[in-house]
């Protein structure tokens, strides 16, 4: 399905051209290599306008999802006004035409207060875990605090997407969650990577590798989660996006959303 959705979109948009920022050709090739890269973001204004929306909801208690783990905003694209700015950023999307060599798709968002959690309770996602959406994908974690091991990192298994690496380790066709233990035996504790970071900064990952969230022991965890492909598999609430913001576009930006639904 990846080949032929890819193949359609470089028919209608073509292929794009590689990028000659050098910064830009590193982050694809690390994605090829070891299935995520971490950006340093100096400028960070959006990431703290979206943290001021999302403690505007919170407080307002405008909110999808409530739970001992977390806190969840519904549809983000369409109900916060600083995450189309992040979704069409113009360095990361560089980096996605170079991974997946046509035009990338937005097929959906998720932003998030991970709560503090020091006892032994844990939710699917702090458990090693891949995500199977689609055979190729990636997501983009937007860090809107500082974030360091006592405050959940996001944590990757390095090459732990490649089929052909994986195929005989453990759980690739298996949904269930995998403890630090089972994944170090296969993998390596090396290959384990806790990505602490900065506010403002950015993960790309291909999160059909393995890899979790830790828990929030001292400090919560603001993020924006953003998933492209190069198609909508159909599954869940279909993409939506305002008119207001879609119609103030450029015809370029206007193709990351060729699977949402326009909504008035």
């Amino acid at each position: 399905m990846f080949k032929q959705q890819q193949l359609v979109r470089q028919k209608k948009y073509g292929i794009p051209e590689k990028s000659s920022k050098t910064e830009v050709v590193l982050a694809t090739e690390l994605l090829n290599i070891v299935g995520y890269v971490k950006i340093i973001n100096q400028n960070h204004d959006l990431q703290d306008s979206l943290a001021t929306e999302l403690q505007e909801k919170i407080d307002n208690k405008d909110l999808y999802i409530t739970n001992e783990h977390f806190l969840m905003v519904g549809n983000p694209l369409y109900s916060c006004d600083s995450v189309l700015p992040l979704v069409i950023n113009s360095t990361v999307l560089s980096i996605l035409k170079g991974f997946f060599q046509c035009e990338p798709v937005y097929v959906g968002s998720n932003l998030r207060r991970s709560l503090l959690n020091s006892t032994m309770m844990t939710d699917g996602t702090t458990n090693f875990h891949r995500d199977r959406e689609y055979l190729k994908f990636l997501k983009v974690f937007y860090y809107l605090n500082d974030v360091d091991m006592n405050g959940g990192p996001f944590t990757y298994v390095k090459n732990s997407f490649n089929f052909d690496l994986t195929q005989n380790h453990v759980g690739y066709n298996n949904p269930k969650h995998f403890t630090q233990a089972q994944i170090q035996q296969a993998y390596g504790l090396d290959s384990i990577i806790n990505l602490t970071a900065k506010k403002g900064d950015i993960i790309i990952a291909n999160t059909s590798g393995f890899h979790k969230g830790l828990k929030c022991e001292t400090r919560i965890r603001d993020m924006l989660t953003i998933t492209y492909s190069v198609f909508w598999n159909g599954k869940g609430g279909t993409p939506t996006i305002h008119s207001s913001k879609f119609n103030n576009l450029s015809q370029i930006e206007k193709r990351i959303f060729d699977f949402c639904e326009i909504i008035k």
